[in-house]
């Protein structure tokens, strides 16, 4: 009885969400914000990018043949692998190389970089080397 009656709640109280984006109804009626939404100018960016990515692969398929795309995407998913120890950025210079991205100079190039925000602690390397791995100090020394 008691189950059936905590379903019954639970549809009754779940609402639709107004048409917005980034609202997501919940049980009882609350509605949450999506913390993800994208301002409309970042997704048009985005897509163009997708499309240009997309367009370039379909000329180079035309004209070299369908392994010339396919090796292109390989070495994207090999390089962009590639990470330095813990506590050193990874630049990724060899996948901006093979996207052509080296010489375009984005916003997350220069704006809220990590390593420039003075509130963060700073970390050495050898402590999240150590936290990577696993690695505790014994109790009694501590």
């Amino acid at each position: 009885m008691e189950v059936a009656s905590a379903k019954t709640r639970v549809e009754a109280g779940a609402q639709k969400a107004p048409a917005q984006v980034g609202v997501e109804a919940r049980p009882f009626g609350s509605y949450v914000m999506d913390a993800t939404v994208v301002h409309p100018v970042q997704r048009i960016e985005h897509m163009s990018e997708r499309q240009a990515r997309e367009t370039r692969d379909a000329a180079l398929a035309d004209l070299y043949g369908i392994h010339m795309p396919m090796r292109m995407e390989m070495e994207r998913q090999i390089v962009s692998q590639f990470h330095r120890l813990p506590g050193l950025p990874s630049s990724h210079l060899a996948l901006e190389f093979l996207n052509n991205t080296d010489l375009k100079i984005d916003f997350a190039d220069y704006m809220n970089l990590p390593s420039e925000r003075p509130d963060l602690p700073v970390i050495g390397m050898h402590e999240q080397m150590e936290k990577a791995i696993g690695m505790r100090m014994p109790s009694e020394f501590r």
